[in-house]
């Protein structure tokens, strides 16, 4: 049986990194596939990681973009242990990280030519309100299904306008 968080059914475990581990789940109420990040309970209690978690909230919902992942909501979730979790709800990219194409060895040029295109319009996108990304790496940038390129997680991103 799936591990539930609100409305959300959790399906399985997409990725896990310092800041948290991301879910394909099953939002009940809208009847849809989407991804679900969860803040880690160790860092619950560190101000800084939890204002770092709500920091990669407001900067993904200043962007609208095609390249840019989009972000559905923000809250917290007490899963009975007396404590509030912070999760994110986003759009579930269906791909494969450019970190493992990698992997194969070098892109076709074709395709290297068009996920760098999509790369930067995202990023010139997110410079244009004021959010710098400070984590591009190849982990973080998914090809889609049908070829589309996201910039993902920009949980490191600084919005301008703020102190670090």
């Amino acid at each position: 049986m799936p591990m539930k968080i609100w409305r959300f059914s959790l399906q399985r475990r997409l990725a896990r990194g310092g800041m948290g581990t991301v879910w394909a789940a099953w939002d009940e109420r809208l009847d849809r596939e989407v991804a679900l990040k969860l803040l880690p309970r160790v860092l619950v209690t560190e101000a800084s990681a939890e204002a770092r978690f709500e920091r990669e909230a407001l900067a993904m919902a200043r962007l609208q973009h095609p390249n840019v992942v989009a972000i559905y909501d923000i809250g917290t979730f007490d899963p009975g242990v007396g404590e509030e979790l912070p999760y994110l709800v986003m759009e579930l990219i269906k791909g494969t990280s450019l970190n493992e194409m990698l992997s194969d060895g070098p892109l076709p040029a074709r395709l290297a030519a068009r996920v760098v295109e999509q790369v930067s319009l995202a990023l010139a996108a997110a410079h244009q309100v004021g959010v710098i990304h400070r984590d591009l790496k190849p982990a973080n940038i998914m090809v889609g299904d049908f070829g589309e390129v996201y910039v993902m997680d920009w949980g490191l991103a600084k919005v301008l306008g703020e102190h670090a």
